[in-house]
């Protein structure tokens, strides 16, 4: 079982979600192995990259985080770090992956992000015959308010931090 979304660093997910997962835990929300646009997103990378390719794990997300950048800059028109930093706070962009890029919050957390369960189970897939598991998605959810960055600290024990705040180093 893969657990999939941004809230699932070092088990935080478990707390969220009330699920746990024995191996593979990600930090991002992934594909939909059934959607249209993944498969779309496949059947092109085969063309360019021959029959036999596929892409691997992080592929959908470097293509869908290009284009969200890309579309940054171009409502942007200047280079402005101030206008970018504030457009990547505003500007959302769905593609292949199960969540939106963006817009991200002060801590570079992408706001609105979607978790998702997905499971391999035995037999190849029509979009990767050559493989023996093919991934299946069991759910998706929505993250709950918390960031990581809050859950770690709970976690963990720390006081939350107000922005700008940060934790001493230890010795």
């Amino acid at each position: 079982v893969m657990l999939y979304g941004t809230t699932y660093s070092n088990m935080g997910g478990a707390k969220i979600t009330g699920e746990y997962g024995a191996e593979n835990i990600y930090t991002l929300a992934d594909h939909d192995p059934t959607s249209e646009a993944w498969k779309d997103f496949v059947k092109k990378w085969k063309a360019k990259y021959g029959e036999k390719a596929y892409p691997e794990a992080y592929t959908n997300n470097y293509y869908q985080v290009i284009y969200w950048i890309k579309e940054v800059y171009e409502k942007a028109g200047t280079k402005d770090p101030d206008v970018i930093i504030d457009l990547m706070q505003k500007t959302s962009f769905q593609n292949v992956c199960i969540s939106p890029m963006g817009p991200l919050d002060g801590y570079g957390n992408n706001k609105g992000a979607k978790g998702a369960i997905i499971k391999f189970v035995p037999g190849s897939s029509d979009l990767d015959p050559t493989f023996g598991l093919h991934p299946e998605l069991v759910r998706v959810y929505e993250t709950p308010e918390s960031t990581m960055l809050e859950i770690l600290d709970e976690l963990k024990g720390f006081k939350k931090l107000e922005s700008g705040e940060k934790y001493e180093r230890s010795q």
